[in-house]
């Protein structure tokens, strides 16, 4: 982990223990994007998002009794509908304790609390040992990453051989008018984003 990273842990921490507050009461219990089929798609934000966590658990594929890593797991809705789906025990991490704290109780509310764990961690410098899991997913927690390329060592380095790791980020698509650099250029500033990866049109 380098001496200085640009956005900081506690730069995260400190969206998602004010703004990320607010966002949660108006987008609702998932705090990513959604996922519409097409224009014509008119479902809601929170049928939209349920639907991207559904690909992502699709794209896991993790089995029954396995062991998932979570990183940047919000307020762990996410992770309670993974476990539901996949009989599967999760361990959540984020750099919010109030994060923490909330998941830990929603996911007690829910019954899951022997299924589904929580903690306040650094991505790029996970507490746990060699092969501690069978698969991870970073949802649209890696655009607040400092060094991407440590974030999937370290997730690399605790999953067991054969591991699987799903990832959802947020990316720009190039070109950008004037317009649009400026809004992206606010949520980089604001929302203590490192860099949006580039998806060339063409």
């Amino acid at each position: 982990m380098t001496l200085k990273q640009s956005p900081a842990p506690s730069d995260v921490r400190t969206v998602y223990d004010g703004f990320g507050r607010i966002y949660g009461s108006a987008w609702g219990r998932n705090i990513h994007y959604g996922y519409w089929e097409d224009d014509a798609d008119d479902s809601s934000v929170e049928v939209a998002t349920d639907r991207l966590t559904d690909l992502m658990i699709s794209g896991l594929a993790a089995q029954a009794g396995q062991r998932v890593l979570d990183i940047g797991c919000g307020v762990g809705h996410p992770a309670r509908r993974l476990v539901r789906a996949c009989d599967v025990d999760v361990v959540g991490i984020t750099v919010s304790h109030i994060q923490v704290a909330e998941a830990t109780e929603l996911t007690a509310e829910a019954g899951l609390a022997d299924r589904a764990t929580f903690q306040f961690a650094d991505a790029m410098d996970l507490p746990f040992p060699d092969g501690s899991f069978d698969a991870a997913w970073a949802f649209e927690s890696m655009w607040h990453m400092p060094d991407r390329g440590q974030v999937l060592s370290e997730a690399a380095r605790v999953l067991r051989p054969g591991g699987r790791l799903a990832i959802a980020d947020v990316i720009q698509r190039d070109p950008v008018s004037p317009e649009g650099r400026v809004v992206l250029d606010h949520i980089c500033e604001n929302y203590a984003v490192r860099s949006l990866g580039c998806q060339r049109s063409g």
